[in-house]
């Protein structure tokens, strides 16, 4: 038999409780883990929660809560950050939304208009008309026709032919927005992500396309090096290197390769890859952020020189133990005792 869903008053009740509450777990986390607790259904998100905050117009507990669980981490930024952007919007908190704008934007991902609109919106509020012509034609050209659901042909009359140099207008319209927190490639730890956009739109009107290409075939050659370190001396300045942008994908494939030889290094750069994630992300059974848990979890077990670490990696573990992986409760377990 499974399980009923909460109802508002409910799901409102445990929000209220786990607000402001130290926890392990993400936002996101903790709220599953009281439904299971009170027999609800585990599969009611609680972005499901924001929403009915805003479809009920409680904008204000809807930014709280949106705010709350961005800070603790979320599985998908790209839901949360246009939800908060909206809301902000709707109740004309200009000065605030921009942030959250800015945020949305950092994030967008062309199968996703939601992470484009709050930037359209925002223009419109402040009514620069050539900046959300721009949006508007950029949904059009690089989001599909998905934008055609928000705005319809009548309503994008106001909006007029997309200009000829449209790919070096919207790189200017980015570069506005992110040139001072996003398009910096020596602390960018998602380099992948923009250089994509970089090719989409076309390199030549993005002048930082190069420096992040440069960027990634620098970080490539010190991961390849990390890979052959023979032991802690040698490891030890590239993981120094690498440690303030690294992410766990790439920490856990060279991680694979030289933990053998200098576990401390090692255990330093997933230590550093999982903080760079700010506790973002999908979290499955298996996959490289799991595996990174594990083996920081495993290496205070198994390596004296890290004992002392025990508490610390055991804390970050805990965050995981919903997903559903025997060998990290194992560990888990065994470092609890």
């Amino acid at each position: 038999m499974s399980s009923p869903p909460p109802s508002f008053e409910q799901s409102e009740e445990i929000v209220r409780a786990l607000l402001g509450k130290p926890s392990a777990f993400r936002l996101e986390d903790a709220y599953t883990a009281a439904l299971i607790e009170r027999g609800l259904d585990r599969n009611a998100e609680l972005i499901y929660h924001l929403h009915e905050l805003t479809k009920r117009k409680h904008h204000a507990d809807a930014i709280a809560l949106a705010r709350a669980a961005l800070a603790s981490g979320v599985e998908h930024p790209t839901k949360w950050l246009p939800e908060l952007a909206t809301s902000l919007l709707t109740t004309k908190r200009l000065v605030e939304a921009e942030a959250a704008v800015r945020d949305t934007i950092a994030h967008m991902e062309t199968y996703k208009i939601d992470t484009l609109l709050p930037a359209l919106h925002y223009h419109r509020a402040r009514r620069e008309r050539d900046s959300e012509a721009i949006v508007y034609h950029a949904g059009r050209k690089w989001f599909g026709a998905s934008i055609r659901h928000y705005i319809n042909d009548a309503q994008a009359q106001r909006y007029g032919k997309p200009p000829r140099d449209l790919r070096a207008r919207f790189a200017s319209w980015l570069e506005h927005w992110l040139s001072a927190t996003e398009w910096n490639p020596a602390t960018q730890v998602r380099l992948g992500h923009w250089i994509t956009w970089f090719e989409d739109i076309g390199p030549k009107h993005v002048p930082v396309a190069a420096a992040f290409i440069a960027e990634y075939e620098r970080r490539e050659s010190l991961r390849a090096r990390l890979a052959d370190a023979r032991d802690e001396t040698g490891a030890r300045p590239l993981v120094e290197k690498l440690a303030p942008t690294i992410d766990t994908v790439h920490a856990v494939k060279v991680h694979r390769r030289f933990c053998d030889r200098a576990p401390v290094a090692a255990f330093t750069l997933l230590e550093h890859a999982i903080a760079n994630e700010r506790g973002n992300g999908y979290r499955h059974s298996t996959g490289e952020r799991v595996e990174a848990v594990i083996s920081l979890v495993r290496a205070t077990l198994e390596v004296s020189a890290l004992a002392s670490r025990r508490a610390e990696a055991f804390a970050i573990g805990r965050g995981y133990a919903l997903v559903p992986n025997e060998e990290l409760a194992r560990l888990l377990d065994q470092a609890a005792r």
